[in-house]
Order: C-alpha cells, then structure tokens, then sequence
C-alpha cells in the first residue's frame, strides 16, 4: 500500500547530513522506470519499531534514523538504459552515531534496504545474501 504523499526533507525538521561521509562502492543492482517512481515516494516511519525515514531530491536517495533523524546513507541514481543505478553511494563514517560495516555489507545492506523497505519486496536475494556475509 502506498502512503498518501511523498515522504520529504520539508516534512521533518530534526534530520543531519550524512556525517563524516564515506563513499562505497554502488551495488551493481539496477532498478526498472516503474521501481524508480515507487523508490521516489520515499518512507514514512510507520510505528515506533520502524528504524527508517527515506525520500528523494535530485534523483538523490536519503536514509534517516527515524528516531534520531541522524543521515546513515545517501545514494545518488542515474537512469541509462531504461534502468536505474546508484553512481555513489555515501555512508556515514561517524562512529558515534552509526556503526559501519565493511563497504561490500553496507552496499548489499542499501540495496536490500530499497528492494525491501521502499518497494515492499522482503523476499529479494540481497537479504539472504546479507545474513550469509560478515559485517566487517
């Protein structure tokens, strides 16, 4: 189900950039036109176990820590032959505030985190690929 309008920066007023940005290799994943406008509607927390605020600027994916508004990831998307991809892929380096993982977990985790959260496909490859590969 579709929430009733597009997740935005406008709409909360707590969030942070991306601190101490990293940058990880893009996940080789391409996304479909029809994908990519879903991607686009973004994510509203919707209770208090819902670890994930999303939404998009610039064809630029943001990923908030509901509860903190602290920016994990930032994901910028380009469309090339009828398919999305990331170009660049940032994730917070900051220590205290996220505990990152080696680059290849943290770009399976942002794929797996689009399929599943943004797109409501749970049942994609990346999760079962995740949980079979270490964090560091």
């Amino acid at each position: 189900m579709q929430q009733e309008r597009k997740a935005g920066r406008d709409q909360v007023t707590r969030l942070t950039r991306v601190a101490m940005a990293e940058v990880v290799p893009s996940p080789p994943r391409r996304w479909s036109d029809e994908e990519w406008a879903t991607i686009c509607w973004g994510h509203w927390p919707r209770d208090m176990d819902d670890k994930w605020l999303a939404f998009v600027e610039d064809d630029r994916l943001f990923l908030h820590r509901s509860w903190t508004g602290f920016g994990v990831y930032e994901a910028q998307f380009v469309r090339s032959r009828e398919r999305w991809h990331i170009t660049e892929l940032l994730v917070s380096g900051d220590r205290s505030t996220y505990r990152r993982a080696s680059d290849a977990y943290e770009a399976l985790f942002v794929e797996a985190i689009i399929d599943d959260l943004l797109l409501g496909n749970c049942h994609t490859d990346a999760w079962t690929r995740l949980r079979s590969m270490p964090r560091e």
